[in-house]
């Protein structure tokens, strides 16, 4: 088989839907998926068994049975503009059921398909249900071009759908990650710090605070945290406790930040010599709230104490803290 000649930057040519099938399949890296991640999000109307669709747009890999792999038949691009209402599950009698809501590709041109005519549609992409599946699913059916929105579980003897029954599904076809270092010598800290003796948040280290941007569609944080060359100092007592969590905050203040990682136990010194080194390290995932996408926050690591601890741990000029912060654009319901 040779190259294609309807290249489609030509004046004058003719092309076949071929082409801008494997061009979108070129331009997604054979990815499929919503485009943003607040496409196409699925809702409960309010309104008896109507399901309500989001705006967005979304990339489907051709999957038609005429096709023995999805790289011959290319992709397909689909678009909702405004809220569309046009599915609503059946209503449920005495048994439970499970549905599942999808956007698929029904082109007209392939025989063989359910939708086969052979002529050019207007509309190619569909909202569709697919009825009756199991409740633990999450893809579209195999065999199918589609991609899965959402599973609505539907309770017995229901006759309204609430957003409850909805389990999100989507995922995003080529998700943007944007990726940035900080690292703090301690020399920038200023004066030593000690992490907390008792429960309640502190900024710790203590100076050791940047501002960063937030990308206006991420959605999602991951932070890498590795605080090195810490030295453990023994208590008035003499005793060796010193515990606690660390953990990174966006925004806001240590008692109340915007956003925040996971407060998990982190650094636990009981068994050292006073004058130890200690390294603490650790991983962070969390959301980011639409209020602070597009903007610029601080971010800065805040400490927790286990309570009673009578040793603690001292950041000097000698110790430093690595920050690896990469934001994702990953599928949100906000």
């Amino acid at each position: 088989m040779t190259f294609q000649n309807d290249c489609i930057v030509v004046d004058g040519n003719q092309y076949k839907g071929q082409t801008w099938r494997m061009a979108m399949l070129a331009a997604m890296a054979e990815q499929q998926g919503i485009t943003d991640p607040l496409d196409l999000i699925v809702l409960a109307s309010g309104s008896g068994m109507t399901l309500n669709i989001n705006p967005g747009s979304c990339s489907i890999l051709g999957q038609d049975s005429a096709f023995p792999n999805a790289s011959l038949q290319g992709s397909y691009f689909g678009y909702n503009v405004g809220i569309d209402n046009s599915l609503a599950p059946a209503t449920t009698g005495a048994s439970p059921r499970s549905d599942l809501i999808i956007a698929r590709a029904e082109d007209p041109s392939f025989a063989g398909t359910p939708w086969s005519g052979g002529g050019p549609a207007g509309q190619i992409v569909y909202p569709r249900i697919v009825a009756n599946v199991a409740n633990s699913v999450t893809t579209a059916p195999s065999g199918q071009s589609a991609i899965a929105l959402a599973r609505v579980d539907i309770p017995a003897n229901t006759t309204v759908i609430t957003q409850g029954m909805i389990t999100d599904l989507r995922n995003v076809a080529r998700p943007m990650r944007w990726r940035t270092p900080f690292q703090f010598q301690g020399s920038t800290w200023g004066t030593p710090s000690n992490s907390p003796v008792a429960s309640g948040p502190t900024a710790w280290p203590a100076n050791a605070t940047t501002t960063i941007f937030i990308p206006p569609t991420a959605t999602f944080c991951i932070i890498n945290f590795d605080l090195s060359n810490a030295v453990f100092t023994l208590g008035g007592s003499g005793t060796t406790s010193a515990s606690g969590s660390l953990y990174p905050i966006i925004g806001g203040t240590p008692a109340a930040p915007v956003a925040q990682g996971p407060i998990g136990t982190y650094f636990v010194a009981s068994t050292y010599a006073n004058g130890t080194m200690i390294d603490v390290v650790g991983c962070s995932l969390f959301a980011i709230p639409a209020t602070i996408r597009n903007t610029t926050q601080t971010l800065q690591m805040v400490a927790v104490g286990n309570s009673p601890n009578t040793g603690f741990i001292t950041t000097n000029n000698q110790a430093a803290l690595t920050l690896d912060v990469e934001f994702q654009q990953l599928a949100s319901l906000t």
